[in-house]
C-alpha cells in the first residue's frame, strides 16, 4: 500500500500493526488521531537503501567536478558574450544560457553523489570566475561593464542576480529533497473520512 503521493510505500505487516493499535484505542476501522493518547504511526521501513559502491561514487564525484569545470566555463563565455545583439537590440541570452546550466549542474550534481558540498562545486565556480571577471581590467576597461568604478550597468545585474538566484533555487531543492527523504521515513497513519 502506498500513502496518496506515492511516495512511502507501507507493508502489509505495518498497515495490520496499525488496526491492531487502532483497535485498542476503540476506533475500529477508523485510526486514531496522530496526536491522540495511544497512537502508534506507522513506521516505514527505516533500513538504509544499499549503499553505493566504491565506483558508483567516484563517478557522481567526477561529474560534480567536470560539472563545476562546465560552470566555469559558462561563466566565462557569459561575460565575454553578454549581451548578444539581434536587430540592434541587446538581450541577455548568455545570462539566461548560464542560469540555465547552473541550476541543471546543481541539481545533477546532488543526484550523482547526494552531497550537497559536491553539489555546492558548480555553484561556487561559477560564482568565483564570475567575480574575478567583474574585478579584473584589461587596458583600462572592466572586463564585465559597470562592475569596477562608476554606475551599475543592467548587464552585469542580470548576470550576477540570474546566476545566483539559479543557484540558490537549485540549492534549496537540493537541500529540500534531503530534508524530505530524512523525515519520510515515520508517517502517522491515515485517517478516515465519514
Amino acid at each position: 500500500m502506498t500513502d496518496p503521493l506515492g511516495v512511502i510505500e507501507v507493508s502489509a505487516a505495518e498497515t495490520s500493526r496499525t488496526g491492531e493499535a487502532n483497535s485498542m484505542n476503540g476506533g475500529g476501522n477508523t485510526p486514531a488521531h496522530p496526536g491522540a493518547a495511544g497512537a502508534d504511526p506507522v513506521v516505514v521501513d527505516s533500513a538504509p537503501a544499499a549503499s553505493r559502491s566504491a565506483p558508483s561514487r567516484a563517478a557522481g564525484i567526477l561529474l560534480a567536478l567536470f560539472l563545476a569545470l562546465l560552470s566555469g566555463a559558462t561563466a566565462l563565455f557569459g561575460v565575454f558574450f553578454l549581451p548578444w545583439y539581434w536587430a540592434g537590440i541587446p538581450l541577455p541570452i548568455t545570462a539566461l544560457l548560464g542560469a540555465g546550466v547552473i541550476f541543471w549542474s546543481i541539481r545533477s550534481a546532488y543526484a550523482s553523489t547526494e552531497s550537497l558540498l559536491l553539489a555546492t562545486l558548480p555553484f561556487a565556480s561559477w560564482l568565483l570566475v564570475s567575480w574575478w571577471l567583474s574585478r579584473t581590467v584589461t587596458l583600462g576597461y572592466p572586463v564585465l561593464p559597470g562592475t569596477v568604478g562608476g554606475a551599475i550597468q543592467w548587464r552585469s545585474v542580470i548576470l550576477l542576480g540570474a546566476g545566483v538566484l539559479a543557484g540558490a533555487v537549485a540549492l534549496g531543492g537540493s537541500w529540500g529533497k534531503r530534508e524530505i527523504a530524512k523525515y519520510a521515513t515515520v508517517k502517522a497513519p491515515p485517517t478516515a473520512v465519514a
